[in-house]
């Protein structure tokens, strides 16, 4: 599954409305390519993407591998492909994914779940 399928998952499970998610950038054809990506592909290059959730009232980032952490500041919350995988594969709801970020956010906690990203 690419972030697309990912994002569009989300919003077509219910537990995101039209708008929920929204990918912002200065230039949106920026993500084009990134977007089309699958989850290993992502976590091959070296990539931030930037990402509005009105759920979560703040932007989160996708990064797409640990080299890439540094280019996002200390305080801010990242999601690696393997965490994304995680949340694919438990498709959780909208209240359990508040409570990952905030966990994520407060503790500087991971999302784990030995998936491997196919």
């Amino acid at each position: 599954m690419g972030i697309v399928e990912f994002l569009e998952e989300f919003r077509r499970s219910g537990k995101g409305k039209p708008g929920e998610v929204a990918i912002s950038s200065p230039e949106p054809d920026q993500y084009k390519d990134v977007l089309q990506l699958t989850l290993k592909e992502f976590s091959q290059c070296m990539t931030v993407l930037r990402v509005r959730s009105h759920l979560l009232g703040e932007d989160v980032y996708f990064v797409s591998n640990p080299d890439c952490l540094r280019l996002v500041p200390d305080d801010l919350v990242v999601y690696l492909p393997e965490e994304l995988a995680v949340l694919i594969k438990l498709k959780p709801s909208p209240e359990t994914i508040s409570i990952i970020h905030q966990a994520k956010k407060t503790l500087g906690a991971k999302l784990v779940g030995g998936l491997q990203i196919d």
